[in-house]
């Protein structure tokens, strides 16, 4: 099978080999469905080591379809152009092995204010999870076609970034009592989000 574009899938036949590269005609296209229902995006405040790779990794399989890495005020990490890559490998290889119809995008590192005026308007569902959150938790949340989760790194989200995301549309968001690890939160939050899609369970 070739997948090609957004998670079109064709049976393709070798053609021919041509100067160290593989020629493959496209024929019937073949319908699957191996993508979720709906669009979620993560982004997340960039935690320290090579946390941020296991979250690729994990949700990755899990079904998220794009990840901005974000330097917000309390991020330490700093990231080389080289890391960057080594994460999109990552999720190419993740894609193949879960069989995903498409391999999803890493952004480039951006600020966190960046972030929030670049992209608040692409997404219907504008979620930022946050531990002082104690009215708002995402069982209460319906969950749209687009979605994207905004997730701190160990140190959590300043007051002034709160409120700067919550000026874009964004809502506050928790998950109960219990404080969960910078790269246990996106994959507990991304199988919620699927489950409650439908698309999981």
């Amino acid at each position: 099978f070739i997948v090609v574009g957004r998670g079109e899938r064709f049976k393709g036949e070798i053609w021919k080999f041509k100067d160290g590269e593989v020629l493959v005609k496209l024929k019937e296209r073949v319908n699957t469905r191996f993508e979720p229902n709906i669009s979620l995006s993560i982004a997340q405040s960039l935690p320290k080591g090579r946390k941020f790779e296991e979250v690729i990794k994990t949700c990755t399989e899990l079904g998220v379809i794009e990840f901005f890495p974000i330097i917000s005020e309390r991020t330490v990490v700093k990231v080389r152009e080289e890391k960057v890559n080594r994460w999109r490998r990552i999720a190419k290889e993740e894609a193949m092995l879960s069989k995903r119809d498409i391999i999803p995008e890493v952004h480039e590192v951006s600020r966190f204010e960046d972030f929030i005026r670049e992209n608040a308007d692409r997404f219907e569902d504008k979620l930022l999870f946050w531990e002082l959150e104690r009215e708002r938790f995402l069982r209460d949340v319906k969950v749209k076609e687009s979605v994207i989760a905004l997730i701190g790194n160990e140190g959590g989200w300043s007051q002034k970034e709160v409120e700067m995301a919550q000026k874009y549309g964004f809502i506050t968001v928790g998950l109960g009592n219990r404080i969960l690890r910078a790269e246990v939160a996106p994959v507990v939050i991304s199988s919620l989000i699927l489950f409650k899609s439908g698309d999981l369970g």
